[in-house]
């Protein structure tokens, strides 16, 4: 009877390992492809002059921010469109959808008040004029896309929610393109184009933004698929509050941690400044390749949610739990290919980025510590895609803000700047704060999973 329960158990758990890939390589291919259009607009700008690199460079630093605060508070529709799938209460997945859409352009608007807010601060900042001029022109470029990019990531979230992954990884893999040819003609300008240099880039950027929103509107209109939800068939709903606040506190949560986390790393490299240029560029070096591998944990996260979200929805919590177990399986072999990747081609990544024999010997031990640390990342990354399925986001913050900002700022700066613990050990120190701050990460996760979690009876809907 015991083998039999356990063969079935193993094939439930290879069928949700299939769902979990289905769903979760699209969502790999749509992050990857948005890092790819970063690295296009880093790529020609640093090919037209250092001054546009830079301007591109400080003016993201601020837009970043307020763009990944927007899409933590929008991916919230993501496990509401899911659990109501799931139910099979699929009358009311457009009202929802509706309802993201006017939460979404609400925050756009926030989202909007708070880049022009940061114009007065690049003024204030003690650089040259010409870096000053680009970087301001840039910013306003940008924030002109901005709402078209709010818009796109709700209508992604719509789309996921319903296990549709893959409109949204061709309208994001086209926009790469889109993105390369629209940079190249007005950063460089050749024939009739305009040599914008860094504004370019930002007005591409927010041409690909409102030309990706469309292409998911677009979708949503035509495709047969979603034809029976009658998304546009009748007048959009009036705004409803009750929705808006669940949608509030699920994003909330999850767009505080994932600000509080990338701050830290904007934070670690102010702090390293001072060290010098070479150890700037070999913390940049690190964290831009581990931010690559980060794009498999993260895409797989996503589909995790909408797999937990949906068993939820059902009913079915016990297949929520097995979900987020055989995910979490399946992210320690993932975790274990890429450390040992990075291991044995640690040289070959090192020389992909830099000849520079100082910055190499700078970076190396940090690399070896981002292969160990894959093991804790992964998991930590798998656990918060678990929880935004049942709707627990507040755990979510509180552990960022536990992890990050008590345990490995901290540790990372008495380590790598002062000697309180071990005479200063550089950028070395800083990157063993990271370590440490995501394996308690992945720690906590694990305890609120299992001690609060997985007891839990019903989620509601």
């Amino acid at each position: 009877m015991s083998l039999f329960s356990g063969n079935s158990l193993l094939r439930a758990r290879v069928q949700d390992l299939r769902i979990l890939i289905k769903l979760g390589l699209p969502m790999i291919i749509s992050q990857l492809a948005g890092t790819l259009m970063g690295f296009t607009d880093t790529l020609l700008c640093g090919r037209c002059s250092a001054l546009d690199l830079a301007a591109t460079a400080l003016a993201t630093s601020y837009y970043l921010v307020i763009a990944m605060g927007a899409v933590g508070l929008i991916i919230a529709l993501v496990p509401v469109v899911s659990s109501l799938n799931g139910a099979e209460r699929h009358s009311e997945i457009p009202g929802a959808s509706w309802q993201g859409i006017y939460y979404a352009l609400i925050i756009a608007g926030g989202g909007l008040i708070l880049l022009a807010l940061c114009q007065p601060l690049i003024g204030m900042m003690d650089i040259t004029p010409a870096l000053r001029d680009k970087s301001s022109a840039y910013l306003w470029a940008v924030t002109a896309g901005f709402p078209g990019y709010v818009l796109f990531v709700s209508l992604e979230a719509f789309s996921e929610g319903l296990k549709m992954t893959k409109p949204p990884m061709y309208i994001s893999f086209a926009a790469v393109f889109l993105n390369a040819v629209l940079d190249y003609a007005l950063i460089f300008g050749p024939g009739p184009f305009p040599e914008l240099g860094a504004l370019g880039a930002g007005i591409a950027t927010a041409a690909v933004s409102w030309s990706m929103a469309a292409g998911m509107a677009l979708y949503i209109r035509f495709s047969k698929a979603l034809r029976p939800l009658s998304f546009y068939a009748e007048s959009a709903p009036k705004l409803s509050g009750p929705s808006f606040r669940t949608m509030f506190r699920i994003g909330l949560p999850t767009s505080g941690a994932m600000v509080a986390e990338l701050l830290i790393y904007s934070l670690a490299a102010i702090i390293l400044a001072p060290l010098g240029e070479k150890v700037l560029s070999a913390n940049q070096i690190v964290f831009n390749f581990i931010s690559l591998i980060f794009m498999i944990p993260l895409g797989l996260a996503k589909a995790l949610t909408v797999m937990v979200s949906f068993a939820a929805g059902e009913g079915n919590l016990p297949e929520a739990r097995r979900c987020t177990t055989s995910a979490q399986m399946l992210g320690f072999i993932l975790s274990a290919i890429a450390s040992a990747f990075i291991f044995t081609a640690h040289d070959l990544i090192a020389s992909a980025y830099t000849d520079d024999a100082e910055v190499i010997a700078i970076l190396m031990p940090a690399l070896f510590i981002a292969a160990v640390q894959q093991f804790p990342d992964f998991q930590q990354i798998m656990a918060q895609g678990a929880l935004r399925g049942y709707r627990e986001t507040k755990a979510i913050f509180f552990v960022t803000l536990i992890s990050y900002w008590i345990v490995g700022l901290p540790l990372g700066y008495a380590l790598s700047m002062t000697d309180l613990i071990v005479p200063g050990m550089g950028m070395i120190g800083f990157w063993i704060g990271f370590f440490a701050g995501i394996l308690t990460a992945a720690v906590l996760y694990f305890l609120t999973l299992f001690l609060k979690v997985f007891r839990m009876k019903s989620v509601k809907i």
